[in-house]
C-alpha cells in the first residue's frame, strides 16, 4: 500500500504545481498583452512590433512582472513568473491590424485609415484597428524531475496567448 499511496501523493502534488506554473504562464501573457496594448500606435505596423525598445519591455514585463525585468523590491534580480523561464525571446509579440468601416470616423482609431479599394474598384477608406498578440512556450520545470514515476511532465511546454487592442496610451 505505501508504495502505491507515496506516487499519488508526489504525483498529486506534482500536478497541482504542473496547475500553478500553467495559469503563472497564462496570467503572465495577459499581462504582457495588456502592458503593450496601451503603448504609441507608432510602435506596431500591421505585422509586428517597430520600436525594438518596446518590444523588449514587453517581452520582460511579461516574463518577470516589470518592463525592466527587475523588481524594485529586490534591486538587481531578474526574476521570472516561472523557474526556468530563462529568455525573454520565448516571448513572441505579433500584431495583426483589422480593417472596417465601423472604426472610421468615430472613437479611438477614427485618425487611423487606409485607403483601398472595392471588387468594383471604387475608392474605400476603411478605418483601421491594430490588434497585438502576445504568447508564450515555456518549458514546464517538474518539482521531482528524475523521479522514474513522475517523469511524464519532463520536457512538456506551457504555451499560452492572450491579445489586446492597441489603445495608444
Amino acid at each position: 500500500m505505501l508504495p502505491l499511496l507515496t506516487v499519488l501523493l508526489f504525483g498529486g502534488i506534482e500536478f497541482g504545481h504542473f496547475m500553478w506554473t500553467e495559469h503563472q504562464v497564462i496570467k503572465a501573457v495577459r499581462d504582457g498583452a495588456r502592458y503593450a496594448g496601451r503603448q504609441n500606435f507608432n510602435s506596431f505596423d500591421c505585422a509586428s512590433v517597430t520600436d525594438t525598445d518596446v518590444q523588449t519591455r514587453i517581452q520582460r514585463l511579461t516574463r518577470t512582472g516589470f518592463p525592466t525585468g527587475d523588481n524594485p523590491e529586490i534591486t538587481g534580480t531578474n526574476n521570472p513568473h516561472v523557474r526556468d523561464w530563462t529568455s525573454d525571446t520565448t516571448v513572441a509579440i505579433t500584431v495583426d491590424c483589422i480593417t472596417g468601416e465601423n472604426f472610421s470616423g468615430a472613437g479611438l482609431y477614427k485618425d487611423f485609415t487606409q485607403n483601398d479599394v472595392d471588387e468594383f474598384g471604387n475608392p474605400v477608406t476603411e478605418g483601421i484597428a491594430k490588434k497585438v498578440i502576445v504568447s508564450a512556450e515555456v518549458p514546464y520545470p517538474p518539482l521531482f524531475g528524475g523521479f522514474g514515476f513522475l517523469d511524464f511532465f519532463d520536457g512538456y511546454k506551457l504555451k499560452a496567448t492572450a491579445e489586446s487592442p492597441v489603445m495608444g496610451f
